[in-house]
């Protein structure tokens, strides 16, 4: 396993594995449209490298493994996308990550 030198505020250096550099824990994300194809690729290697997953789209797949974590909302509309960044809000206070997936015209 590879390990990479790094370098902290305080000068110390640690070494870590590139494994443990690419972890996501206590990171927040939103993924739109995803609940189909890349979408939920994506939500899935998020949630594997520890990430906080919300999910939006349309409508929730029925048996949808995080409905606590699902918003439905159409993101292409203004009121759509208002209404992912409010209830983010109520949720995390804002937050720290955004993929947006856009729909083939």
């Amino acid at each position: 396993m590879s390990m990479l030198k790094t370098s902290s505020r305080d000068g110390k250096h640690t070494h870590m594995s590139h494994a443990d550099r690419d972890r996501l824990d206590g990171r927040r994300t939103l993924v739109t449209g995803g609940t189909k194809g890349t979408g939920v690729a994506v939500v899935k290697r998020l949630r594997e490298l520890g990430a906080d997953v919300f999910v939006s789209a349309r409508s929730m797949p029925e048996g949808y493994e995080y409905p606590d974590r699902f918003i439905a909302a159409d993101t292409s509309t203004k009121e759509g996308t208002e209404l992912v960044a409010a209830e983010l809000v109520k949720a995390f206070s804002a937050p720290c990550g955004w993929i947006a997936r856009s729909s083939p015209a």
